[in-house]
């Protein structure tokens, strides 16, 4: 084998695993990701929201609306972050709303979304049909091409 050879298998090398410990770094970083399977483990009680305070800003936001939704305590939608830090501000607390009320069934929540550019009550409804796969929810939706997509796109995942 000849240096040039060599010298690109070990760049390939280096990099390979550089790219591991990247990977292995963002696994780490995806515990506080939000969604609606609530399975962090950090995430137990209401106690657990000065570990959230605790996170660097950027990760605050998805421990709160993992922590509201896990408890089911939609006063945890109302505790301070940092929001001047933050690069998506715009209502946090309509995710939050959302995902509690996924979690707990309580879907007048949606009613305590706040309309702006990313949410709205009929987009927290929305999230909910997706989840449950229940048309009725449908009903609740005031927009009416959004109300009329709901009902097709329940009607077309029924096929």
């Amino acid at each position: 084998m000849d240096k040039k050879t060599k010298a690109i298998l070990i760049i390939i090398i280096i990099l390979a695993i550089f790219l591991l410990f990247l990977m292995t770094k963002s696994q780490k970083q995806k515990s506080w990701v939000v969604g609606t399977n609530f399975s962090n483990p950090v995430i137990a009680n209401e106690s657990n929201i000065p570990d959230c305070k605790k996170l660097p800003v950027e990760y605050q936001m998805g421990c709160f609306i993992d922590l509201a939704a896990k408890t089911g305590n939609i006063s945890i939608c109302e505790s301070e972050i940092s929001e001047k830090e933050l690069i998506y501000t715009s209502d946090w607390k309509g995710s939050c709303y959302t995902n509690v009320a996924i979690r707990t069934g309580d879907y007048s929540l949606c009613e305590l979304v706040k309309t702006n550019e990313l949410n709205s009550p009929d987009d927290c409804y929305m999230n909910i049909m997706f989840e449950t796969k229940d048309k009725n929810i449908c009903r609740k939706i005031k927009d009416n091409s959004t109300r009329d997509y709901c009902f097709s796109y329940k009607m077309l995942s029924e096929r």
